[in-house]
């Protein structure tokens, strides 16, 4: 929410393609930029990994610029790809939160 107000930010994706030129310029430099970001990240996760002890899983959190860790059980490949719940199920619980 909007620290000035109590109504909730509602955001609205758009096409980029439709931005000025030089938005468009910069808005490419950001897109290189975080793509670029994000492969030194998972480099630098995996590295971590190596520290995590024996059948353990060393997560790494990097919001806000801060460095935050975790040690969690070692899951298989198949646990790791647990399904998303389907409609139904994302609505039937929601509705039991409220």
């Amino acid at each position: 929410m909007d620290a000035m107000t109590t109504d909730p930010i509602r955001w609205t994706y758009i096409d980029p393609e439709g931005l000025p030129r030089k938005q468009a310029a910069a808005w490419d430099a950001y897109q290189d930029a975080y793509e670029a970001a994000n492969k030194k990240k998972k480099v630098f996760e995996n590295l971590m990994q190596e520290q995590a002890p024996e059948g353990k899983t060393l997560r790494v959190s990097t919001k806000f610029g801060k460095l935050a860790l975790a040690l969690t059980p070692k899951q298989s490949a198949r646990q790791a790809r647990k399904q998303p719940p389907n409609l139904a199920d994302f609505l039937a619980e929601a509705e039991e939160e409220h």
